[in-house]
């Protein structure tokens, strides 16, 4: 079995990605989320900015780690989960993001 990595003209190869988030253990979505990282699964994604921009990508993921943490007790945990971009839409709504 031939295993190495081959590129087709005119398709070229995901971008890397690493999407920041706050940690937060007790949201069970973002706990999936998290699994689905470890799984190295591919999943759909919709963000809604506060500008009112969105966009819908899918993510073939590729892990998650928690960022350093050497601020003071204060500050909030982070997250970054890691992947290739395989598709990208860029949209607005006419709602926004409320918080």
């Amino acid at each position: 079995m031939d295993t190495n990595k081959q590129f087709i003209s005119d398709m070229p190869e995901g971008p890397e990605k690493s999407l920041g988030f706050i940690d937060n253990p007790e949201d069970a979505d973002f706990a999936a989320f998290l699994t689905a990282a470890e799984q190295h699964a591919t999943v759909q994604l919709y963000i809604a900015l506060p500008n009112k921009r969105t966009a819908t990508m899918v993510l073939a993921l590729s892990g998650w780690e928690m960022n350093d943490i050497n601020a003071p007790a204060s500050e909030v945990i982070q997250i970054t989960v890691k992947g290739k971009q395989n598709n990208l839409v860029w949209g607005t709504t006419k709602t926004g993001v409320t918080p």
